[in-house]
């Protein structure tokens, strides 16, 4: 009995299949699908996420830039076929005007006048700067006055006039900044490091408190309002013209900004914050397309007319010599400038390392050994 029940107690003991019970194993091809489907869609989804990206950064920079936009300060000038036909030479003469307008201001003069000579073949631009007590004649009106009472009369068109009377400089396009937009230009690049070479103080008029001057000496990141200061003071005994050396000092390390390479990829934007912040007659594609000409660098010069502080009638003025006006003229004709007159390009140093004198130094050095 119980060897019977035994024995059919392991026939009811169901036999257990070959490999039943186990995981099988995942092919090598199976695999090798599963890694490429994978693959295949992380692809898909970063293609997804550079077109939609693409999409806005072109909705919000490139579009605005070439067919304009609301915010641009400029999106009504018509350009005349002869700025075309000096854009498409590759040489053109740009009026550069940093204006002391205000909110309450009927009348604003010119703060700053400066002429780039902007050469597209040759990546060079050479920048003049002229002194605001200039004397000048006002061709409209036979006034003989400071060259930056042209711009409070008359505005750009004045400026340009007096500027082709006295001179013979004849430019082709125009940028205007005033003091808010030069301090949001400077913010949109993210501030301009540099040395200041030393303590900068000037108690303006208690209406005025933002013309206030308070700059520690040292290496500091500037802001739009420390910019404008800096770039503003003239307290130090040399009036306007130690302002020029700063003014233009700041202009080399805001190029050595704009253009570095972690600044590059980011022209378009740059491109945006120049056009919404100044009034101009360029074109957006036209300042994109400068922009992208001079990413892998640019030959940037700086000048200073030779000039003569003097006064007439009790009221002083800057009387351009001779040697100035040879300047110019090598400027106005995109020639060589005479052998007697050196760039200022590297006369204030203001880098943080002080680079600029000791690149100059080598180039110096180098000459002398050839």
């Amino acid at each position: 009995m119980n060897k019977k029940n035994g024995e059919n107690s392991k026939k009811q003991e169901p036999k257990q299949a070959k490999g039943k019970g186990k995981k099988k194993p995942v092919s090598k091809a199976k695999q090798r699908h599963a890694r490429v489907a994978m693959v295949f869609f992380v692809i898909c989804l970063l293609a997804l996420m550079f077109i939609f990206g693409w999409i806005g950064y072109v909705s919000a920079y490139i579009y605005p830039l070439v067919f304009g936009s609301p915010a641009s300060a400029s999106t009504d000038t018509v350009i005349t076929e002869e700025q075309k036909e000096a854009f498409a030479s590759g040489k053109m003469v740009v009026m550069l005007l940093g204006s002391d307008k205000r909110e309450t201001d009927e009348m604003s003069r010119s703060d700053t006048l400066m002429l780039a000579y902007v050469n597209l073949d040759e990546d060079q631009i050479r920048l003049l700067s002229i002194p605001r007590d200039t004397y000048v004649t006002i061709p409209t009106t036979g006034e003989e006055t400071k060259i930056n009472h042209a711009y409070a009369y008359g505005g750009r068109e004045l400026m340009h006039q007096t500027l082709e009377y006295n001179f013979g400089i004849d430019p082709d396009y125009f940028l205007d900044v005033d003091f808010e937009g030069f301090k949001q230009l400077v913010d949109a690049v993210g501030g301009i490091t540099v040395n200041v070479p030393y303590d900068m103080v000037y108690e303006a008029d208690p209406m005025f408190p933002d013309d206030n001057i308070d700059l520690k000496a040292g290496v500091q990141t500037l802001d739009g309002q420390t910019a404008l200061q800096f770039c503003r003071f003239r307290a130090d005994g040399m009036g306007d013209l130690g302002r020029i050396d700063r003014q233009q000092a700041f202009l080399v390390a805001m190029k050595e900004k704009m253009f570095s390479a972690g600044t590059v990829l980011h022209i378009p934007e740059l491109c945006t914050a120049v056009m919404e912040n100044m009034e101009t007659d360029f074109s957006g594609t036209q300042m994109l397309q400068i922009m992208l000409k001079f990413k892998d660098g640019v030959d940037f010069q700086t000048y200073q007319l030779d000039a003569v502080p003097e006064y007439k009638d009790d009221i002083s003025y800057v009387f351009v010599t001779e040697k100035g006006r040879a300047l110019i003229d090598a400027l106005n004709a995109f020639g060589d400038i005479p052998e007697n007159i050196e760039a200022t390009t590297t006369k204030t140093d203001i880098t943080p390392d002080g680079s600029l004198t000791a690149e100059a130094g080598a180039e110096e050095t180098d000459g002398e050994t050839e």
